[in-house]
């Protein structure tokens, strides 16, 4: 990658040009939204299940009520809760079971990059992700995603933030430019640095997320549809800053002219 190439991020020409792509890709990004739904609530449920997870939730609820007047004693009761070995192990392999959905948000975001470029998308192209040209790169940088992104936000919530938006491109450097993981990172931290890029990515991401969590009025259904636009603001700041380089485009443009 060419850093003196890395173009300057621009809040309204990425936002929208952002909102013109999502309305081509929303309804794939939906499938994906049930997917990780399904996914989700599966590994809930067979996890508590194994761990008897809603009898602790159900005291740690009672516990709060109790002492709903007590602001130090909630705190205690939450601290206790947090602390718990079984909520504790359960919340890692949560995470890290999520390791094997991850390819499917990076594979979308693969979708969003053909149909911006080639005005074509199929269902086939969200589980790229899993082609293992791709997936063991993938897994890694979620695990370091998980690892140093909660270490971060724990101790230090500035540099956590940071961390959050230099990295937000790293997945499209994997599937766009053949990164492994810690490659995809730095060029993703690189590209956020110059032109200061990261603090317009911070205001872009905060404005999809809002836009994404829309959806949830009218019976939470709607933020099937609306939480996919987080993605493809994601995809349109990779492709604002340092999509010219993409190793793809020339065999994008080779689809797009068949």
């Amino acid at each position: 990658m060419n850093t003196n190439e890395v173009r300057k991020l621009e809040f309204g020409t990425t936002f929208s040009n952002s909102f013109e792509l999502f309305k081509g890709v929303f309804l794939y990004g939906a499938v994906m939204v049930l997917a990780y739904t399904i996914f989700y609530y599966s590994i809930e449920y067979v996890l508590g299940l194994i761990f008897n997870l809603k009898e602790i939730q159900t005291e740690f609820e009672v516990d709060l009520t109790k002492n709903g007047g007590d602001f130090n004693r909630m705190v205690d009761v939450f601290v206790e809760y947090i602390s718990n070995p079984v909520v504790i192990i359960t919340s890692i392999i949560q995470m890290l079971s999520y390791v094997f959905i991850y390819p499917l948000s990076a594979g979308y975001l693969h979708l969003c990059r053909n149909y911006h470029k080639t005005g074509k998308a199929e269902f086939s192209d969200m589980f790229i992700g899993y082609s293992g040209k791709y997936f063991g790169n993938l897994m890694l940088l979620y695990i370091i995603y998980v690892i140093i992104g909660t270490i971060l936000k724990m101790m230090f919530l500035i540099p956590g933030i940071y961390f959050w938006s230099a990295t937000i491109i790293a997945a499209p450097f994997v599937l766009f430019q053949n990164n492994n993981a810690i490659d995809a990172i730095k060029n993703s931290i690189k590209v956020m640095n110059s032109h200061t890029n990261w603090l317009t990515a911070i205001l872009l991401l905060i404005v999809a997320g809002i836009c994404s969590a829309l959806g949830f009025i009218g019976l939470c259904i709607g933020v099937f549809f609306t939480a996919p636009f987080y993605y493809v603001v994601i995809y349109m700041i990779y492709d604002e800053t340092v999509g010219n380089q993409d190793e793809s485009s020339s065999e994008i443009n080779e689809i797009g002219m068949e």
